[in-house]
């Protein structure tokens, strides 16, 4: 089946949601990214999670600390990831000089 995603998920999908109050979503899907694949620059490949929240898939290319996290507790094997349920945060960080906000995934507690 292939999934259709038009939206992404990002800070503003989370809101105000903190690692202590976060939004919850569920994996949907998990796919490999080429670089030239990328909405933007990238010498790596990255990978996208599909997520759902509140019934609408979501778009997600995630960063290497949620990756390890998620990993961490879930194993390395993507299949193992799907329909799982996870946390998502938001927290303002100094990326390349720049003040941004980044959202970060864990777990469902």
């Amino acid at each position: 089946m292939k999934i259709e995603v038009n939206m992404f998920l990002s800070s503003d999908t989370v809101g105000t949601a903190s690692i202590n109050n976060p939004v919850y979503g569920i994996i949907r899907a998990i796919n490999k990214k080429r670089p030239e694949e990328l909405p933007f620059e990238s010498k790596t490949e990255r990978y996208e999670l599909i997520v759902e929240i509140d019934n609408t898939k979501l778009s997600w290319i995630a960063n290497a600390t949620s990756l390890r996290v998620l990993a961490a507790k879930y194993g390395t094997d993507s299949d193992r990831w799907v329909d799982k349920k996870i946390r998502l945060w938001s927290v303002e960080q100094d990326v390349l000089g720049r003040m941004r906000k980044i959202v970060y995934a864990g777990p469902e507690i």
